[in-house]
């Protein structure tokens, strides 16, 4: 049984403006945004590659300024939308515009390809650019509501999971080599194969081990427990799991299992110095957040 309510937890009153790097960011989301703009109204214009070249430079900066200046001008910007669904989708509006024209221009023999091509490109640069706004959002809205230091905290490595990206990784790469005609979708399979390699080593830890012996200091995929939920925190972003959503806690010789409404989390206890006390920790949180949405 998941309990839904209390999943929204409330952020503090006094929220600063955002961060330098949240600012760059929505300077890089209205830079992608204008310039797939610009590259779509430059193509069905039929301007020349020359005129469309030397929009980009001017479309990046000004999205870069602009942008940078509007979000230092709205305070609590990025805890908001991490905690909103709606503000977090609002960000992706430009990329389903793009990807409907697109759509369009490629179902319609008289458009050209050409310009099917350009707003394939303007939804590539906005996904790109809603990704890094609503990541940042996530990760700075986690760290609002969990200013407490944790109770417990271990690297996450989840058993059998490299095996099955590896797997994945081996089929995307047959269905390269099975591609009877060489082209653009020979080279995607091959690149969906070698991210799901990365995604392996990663996850059995061999990026973290390279990365400290060459002298790095690259953070793996870590888990903390707070009051308000088990934060997960990785090198690409962070988020949190409410107590609410995690439904049943068992610890074997193995594995600690934390059952969630679709995917359960799965932690090797070889990562975790104290299982059993990091399980009755989880425990201890859950049930309190159990008594509080009653």
């Amino acid at each position: 049984m998941f309990l839904t309510a209390a999943r929204d937890i409330s952020l503090p009153d006094d929220l600063d403006s955002p961060d330098t790097g949240f600012r760059i960011g929505i300077g890089v989301y209205l830079a992608a945004v204008l310039t797939g703009a610009a590259l779509v109204a430059g193509v069905a214009l039929n301007a020349s590659s020359g005129i469309l070249v030397a929009t980009v430079p001017t479309t990046v900066s000004v999205g870069l300024v602009v942008g940078s200046a509007l979000a230092s001008e709205a305070d609590g910007l990025p805890e908001r939308t991490g905690r909103s669904r709606r503000m977090t989708a609002a960000w992706f509006v430009p990329a389903v515009a793009f990807a409907g024209s697109a759509l369009a221009a490629v179902s319609l023999p008289s458009i050209p390809t050409v310009l099917a091509l350009a707003c394939g490109l303007a939804t590539a640069a906005a996904l790109f650019g809603a990704a890094v706004v609503t990541t940042m959002a996530r990760t700075r809205y986690v760290a609002a509501i969990t200013p407490d230091d944790p109770v417990a905290t271990w690297q996450w490595r989840s058993p059998n999971r490299e095996l099955c990206l590896y797997a994945i990784a081996v089929g995307y790469v047959v269905l390269g080599f099975a591609t009877r005609e060489r082209g653009i979708l020979t080279a995607q399979w091959f690149l969906f194969g070698l991210l799901f390699l990365v995604q392996g080593l990663e996850a059995s830890g061999r990026l973290d081990r390279l990365d400290v012996e060459l002298g790095g200091t690259r953070a793996g995929r870590e888990l903390r427990v707070h009051e308000a939920g088990l934060v997960a925190a990785g090198p690409i972003g962070t988020r949190l799991v409410p107590w609410t959503d995690i439904g049943s806690v068992a610890l074997t010789d193995e594995e600690l299992v934390l059952e969630r409404p679709w995917f359960d989390l799965r932690c090797d206890c070889s990562a975790i110095d104290d299982p059993e006390g990091v399980r009755a920790a989880i425990e201890q949180r859950r049930n309190r957040a159990r008594l509080d949405c009653a």
